[in-house]
Parts: C-alpha cells; sequence; structure tokens
C-alpha cells in the first residue's frame, strides 16, 4: 500500500514566558528587555526565558542570571562611550526607545516565573488551534511548542500549508499577543528543523511571525553543510563531539558516511559502532526522513508505568541533608 504524504506545522512560542510576563505588565514582548528568574535566590539562578530585545545582545534563554548582570554591563560602557558628555540622564528598559536616546542607559525587567500562568496561557493558545485543527491531529511537545499533521485540512480549507500556519499565528497574535515561529515539512522532522533552524534565521514579519518550509531535498541543498551539529534535533555535544573526533561535521557527513564501503573508514558500521542502536535514527534524520507521525505517536502504549517526583535545591547538599529530603519526597 502507497504510504500517504504528510504535510506538518511546527509552532514554538517566541521567549513565551518572558512574553507571558511582558503582557501581564501592559509591555511589548519584542521591545522590552526582560527576563524570567527567581531573584531572590543568587545571581547564579538560571533565566528561563529572555526576550528578543535581550538576546539580541547574546543572552540566552538559559543564561545565568549574573551573566545576564554582566552583559547589559558592557553594553552600558559602549552606550555610555557614544553618549553625550559620556554620562547617562536616565535608563530604559525599552529597546526602542533605548536606540532613540542614546543618553539612555540600559535597564530590565527581572520577572519572577509563574508556571500556572503560563500554563493558562498555553491553554488558551490550544483553543485557537483547536479552531483550525482537530485534539487528534495535535501533538503537544511541550508548553510553548506543537506538531500539527494539516494534511486532511488544507484542501477542506483551500489554503496552502503556509496560509494555514499564518492565519494560526495571525489569530494567537491577534487575540492573546504571543508572537511565534512556525516549520513546515513533510514529516515531523523536517518541520521541527524548519522552524528551528531556517525560521529562526529568517527576516520576522510586521507581527515578528517566521515561517519556513522543508521537504527532503530542500533539507539537503539548504542545510547538508549547515553548522555546527549541535543545531539539529536530538544531535546533544556528545554525539556531536564523536562525529567530529571521526571526521564527520555536518549532516551530510553524515549521510554520506552511511553509503560507506565497507573497506572504507567511514561507513554505516562506523556509526553503529558510535551510537548502537541510535544510529538509525541519526541516518534517517541525515537524509530528513522521519516515518513516525502524530498518529504513532498518539497510539504508542508504554509497556511500563512510572512516577517521578523532583526538586530544584537552592545550594549543594551533603549526604545526609539529601537523604533528608529524599524520605520527605517519598
Amino acid at each position: 500500500m502507497e504510504q500517504e504524504n504528510h504535510i506538518y506545522i511546527a509552532i514554538d512560542l517566541k521567549s513565551f514566558y518572558a512574553s507571558v510576563e511582558c503582557l501581564e505588565r501592559g509591555l511589548d514582548p519584542l521591545s522590552t528587555n526582560l527576563v524570567v528568574a527567581d531573584a531572590s535566590r543568587t545571581e547564579k539562578t538560571i533565566c528561563l526565558a529572555a526576550t528578543p530585545s535581550l538576546k539580541a545582545i547574546g543572552i540566552t534563554g538559559r543564561a545565568r542570571l549574573f551573566e545576564v548582570v554582566q552583559k547589559v554591563k558592557e553594553e552600558n560602557a559602549i552606550r555610555r562611550s557614544k553618549a553625550p558628555g559620556h554620562s547617562f540622564t536616565g535608563s530604559s528598559y525599552n529597546d526602542a526607545q533605548l536606540k532613540e536616546s542614546p543618553e539612555l542607559s540600559m535597564d530590565y525587567i527581572v520577572a519572577p516565573p509563574r508556571m500556572a500562568k503560563y500554563m493558562e496561557y498555553s491553554t488558551r493558545i490550544y483553543s485557537v488551534y483547536l479552531k483550525y485543527v482537530a485534539p487528534e491531529d495535535i501533538h503537544v511537545y511541550s508548553v510553548d511548542e506543537v506538531f500539527m499533521d494539516v494534511t486532511h485540512y488544507l484542501q477542506t480549507q483551500k489554503l496552502s500549508a503556509r496560509e494555514l500556519a499564518v492565519k494560526i499565528l495571525g489569530e494567537v497574535f491577534q487575540t492573546i499577543g504571543i508572537t511565534a515561529t512556525a516549520g513546515i515539512g513533510t514529516n515531523l522532522y523536517l518541520s521541527k528543523i524548519a522552524m528551528d533552524i531556517v525560521a529562526k534565521h529568517m527576516p520576522p514579519d510586521k507581527d515578528g511571525v517566521r515561517i519556513a518550509e522543508l521537504d527532503e531535498m530542500t533539507y539537503r541543498r539548504i542545510l547538508w553543510t549547515h553548522k555546527p551539529l549541535t543545531d539539529f534535533w536530538r544531535v546533544g555535544r556528545g554525539y556531536a563531539k564523536k562525529l567530529e573526533e571521526n571526521g564527520v561535521f555536518t549532516m551530510g557527513d553524515v549521510a554520506r558516511c552511511s553509503l560507506g564501503k565497507t573497506k572504507e573508514y567511514c561507513n554505516e558500521d562506523l556509526l553503529y559502532k558510535l551510537f548502537g542502536i541510535n544510529a538509525e535514527l541519526l541516518i534517517d534524520h541525515a537524509w530528513g526522513w522521519e516515518p513516525c507521525t502524530i498518529a504513532d505517536i498518539k497510539a504508542y502504549k508504554p509497556t511500563t508505568k512510572s512516577l517521578g517526583s523532583g526538586q530544584v535545591l537552592q545550594c549543594p547538599y551533603d549526604y545526609e541533608k539529601a537523604r533528608l529530603i529524599v524520605r520527605e519526597m517519598t
């Protein structure tokens, strides 16, 4: 039986936690300097999110708070050197105002995390998705990311995948105020890569929206030479290090290695030796293949069930204190 061709849309809500905190304060997420972090701990605490204007100066979404402090300090040193009289007359956390007023120092908001509030917004956004796609065709990957199988909706709604993505993201922005990025692909992997790598490097539209599309051939043409390997879904630093130690630096290299002859150093056997059964997934992804569908994910039933419990500690604990915490958790 011939396999059905699918079209998927992956959606990622831009700087989601930080955007929610801006909206709750009546601020524009695209022009406000804000990080989500618990400042009551220490400056070593991890920032859960940062707005685009802070990311633009090199602050990542998982930076430590002291790194934000240092980066803003460096930016202000540059601003001071260019300010009239080499001094500041005030400060602002509004990026647009800072660009127009060199006499102002860069400031930012540190917002304590509110997970219940983020779940509330995520639920509201999911209700927008349900206006266009049935729940059985949506896979919620995380609080700010989903996959949709839109194969059977395009003809019904007489829209292309891009047009449907524009409608969905447009309604999310107009009704809730959250900007999103989307990737469109012929399988789940390609939609994710289109979103993570291609769309996030595109210029945004007037609402900050970015949408990119990939099929197997455009993936190979555009991304077989892309570096670093860690930009790709499921390729961590450990994988990348092992590959690079064996002369494999790109997804194109992985694909070529999988075709290597038995007598050649780089071949499929090498990849299986390095990664075991996981080499199969790596090779598939190098070629832009992904057989798993949302229907497969929905149908999956684990053979075993377990419960887990975790707790984040504010400082390193010795054995006895850690033992007490574990007992309390159980």
